[in-house]
């Protein structure tokens, strides 16, 4: 019996496919690598879509989603598991990580222009912005994205995250060029 071909996978491997013509260099997940954080095939679905990145020498950054955590963030286990900092460190781009890749950073260089990509995990408080800042101390000369879960969502009202890093983070440092984030459904409509 042909095997069900999964929507994760096959634009994972368009990505790598098309990498060349399309001048694609790196690739940012904004969470959510699975729907449902006890199921146990869902994550190797996702570790199996992600390994098309890691065998064709892709860099790319991920961080956990609400999916991605047991309720009221108590449990990272299977995102530690499959996406912990273990499978990054060899990344040509990986920087550094915060609690074994709920958060992380990436660098590289793109047409002259020194990057950094830091991303954090759904749960975003006072170590997790602390830790952000002291990365952005580290490298004023970068010009910074930060990837987060929940963000400004599709009716462009910003979550509690979103203004926590504009107010202590954005503010404070000049090269934050943007701050990405997934969560919420329907944000293409605008």
């Amino acid at each position: 019996a042909e095997s069900f071909p999964y929507h994760y996978t096959n634009m994972n491997q368009w990505i790598v496919d098309n990498a060349q013509e399309w001048k694609i260099r790196y690739v940012l997940h904004t969470g959510d690598i699975v729907d449902d954080v006890d199921m146990v095939g869902q994550w190797k679905n996702a570790d199996e879509a992600m390994q098309i990145f890691d065998e064709a020498g892709m860099p790319y950054g991920v961080l956990g989603g609400n999916h991605d955590v047991y309720a009221g963030a108590e449990g990272y286990g299977n995102y530690w598991k499959y996406f912990g900092e273990d499978r990054f460190a060899d990344q040509e781009t990986y920087g550094g990580s915060y609690q074994n890749n709920l958060g992380h950073y990436d660098l590289l260089t793109e047409n002259g222009q020194d990057l950094i990509i830091l991303y954090m995990s759904w749960d975003i408080y006072t170590d997790e912005v602390e830790w952000i800042n002291s990365v952005l101390e580290q490298y004023p000369e970068r010009t910074a994205i930060i990837c987060i879960h929940g963000g400004i969502n599709a009716s462009a009202v910003p979550s509690y995250q979103s203004e926590l890093l504009m107010e202590q983070v954005a503010k404070t440092h000049e090269n934050v060029l943007a701050i990405l984030n997934g969560h919420f459904h329907g944000s293409s409509l605008n």
